[in-house]
């Protein structure tokens, strides 16, 4: 009986390591394939952050690295590394660079690094918005005498527009915006009341 018990516990213990080994085995094969699937998008802007890939600019199609921008942080037109967002509504996340004029907006097509949005002047100020379950890029001019202006654009991934509206004051002979100014959406002419709604809908979440 002790023989035999013996060859029962070994039995059993051979079966219990290989058990262990095995799971060993299979998280070790899971880690390598999550790690083999990781993000390319991700691991594109941690190469660009890192000065190791260029960016393009989808406008121009002109190309640089951030080495080449201004990052001294004591400028007004310095550049810093943001959050990581999905601003184009694909389901991955996207680069804010922070820096003069709202920064830019940097996503991967193609295995390359691009700017899909950019701030370019007090006329041209880039930001974002959460608005009607979606998340819509903002160019906004609110630093003119005459008007206040917003062109919203919502992508579907960052070279795809699904939609895109104005949201605009206009009060040329004005101090500033009262029930006499021309207001419009959408290409059509709204009231102050519903200029104001539409804004609080919008920006005062």
């Amino acid at each position: 009986r002790t023989y035999q018990g013996n060859v029962i516990m070994k039995k059993y213990g051979v079966i219990i390591a290989a058990t262990i080994v095995m799971l060993f085995m299979a998280a070790c094969a899971k880690k390598t394939i999550e790690e083999t699937h990781m993000p390319a998008t991700l691991s594109y802007l941690e190469n660009f952050i890192s000065g190791d890939t260029e960016a393009v600019r989808l406008d121009t199609q002109s190309s640089f690295y951030i080495t080449d921008l201004n990052m001294n942080l004591d400028e007004w037109d310095s550049y810093s590394v943001g959050d990581m967002i999905d601003l184009d509504n694909d389901g991955t996340t996207e680069l804010i660079l922070n820096g003069p004029y709202g920064g830019m907006y940097l996503d991967v097509l193609d295995d390359q690094v691009v700017v899909f949005a950019e701030g370019e002047g007090t006329a041209m100020e880039l930001s974002y918005v959460y608005y009607d379950e979606a998340c819509w890029i903002v160019i906004s001019d609110t630093a003119h005498a005459g008007r206040i202006l917003h062109l919203f654009t919502r992508y579907s991934g960052s070279d795809t527009v699904v939609d895109s509206f104005e949201l605009k004051a206009e009060f040329w002979n004005q101090d500033g915006n009262d029930e006499n100014s021309k207001f419009t959406y959408r290409g059509e002419t709204i009231s102050m009341e519903q200029y104001e709604e539409i804004y609080a809908d919008i920006f005062c979440r």
